[in-house]
């Protein structure tokens, strides 16, 4: 039991299907009335907390976040990209930085150490800082 929802037919339990073959599709979700089958009865409760469980679709961008509570408050993001960050910027851009910026093709900003925690962004600049000689890119969020 992932959730529950208020319908025109009464409360429905949100169950994630576990044979699922994307266990990331939130629409694969099952619903299902409150009582029905017993399902109050047997519930298999999971293993661990949902902290490391991406509930929004990437592709990502992964950035340690955790000192920055209000970071999905702001407007926009700007940081300066280790080279594996870059990477994984470029990767999730297979057309190239210049369609991405020009289609505002989204990436989700995910805090690397918590990935429940993401926002939606699109690349608003990119540059290369010859002093600290790393990247840096500016997202603004959708």
């Amino acid at each position: 039991i992932v959730g529950w929802k208020l319908t025109a037919f009464g409360e429905m339990w949100l169950l994630q299907n576990l044979c699922a073959t994307n266990l990331h599709d939130i629409d694969a979700n099952i619903s299902i009335g409150v009582s029905q089958f017993f399902i109050e009865d047997e519930v298999i409760a999971p293993l661990g907390n949902f902290e490391e469980k991406y509930w929004q679709r990437g592709p990502y961008l992964h950035i340690d976040l955790s000192r920055c509570r209000e970071w999905r408050t702001w407007t926009g993001f700007t940081h300066k990209l280790s080279d594996i960050q870059f990477k994984e910027l470029a990767a999730a851009y297979p057309g190239g930085f210049i369609e991405a910026y020009n289609n505002k093709t989204k990436v989700e900003l995910c805090n690397s150490k918590k990935h429940c925690e993401s926002k939606a962004c699109y690349l608003k600049e990119f540059s290369y800082d010859t002093t600290s000689k790393m990247w840096s890119v500016e997202l603004g969020y959708l």
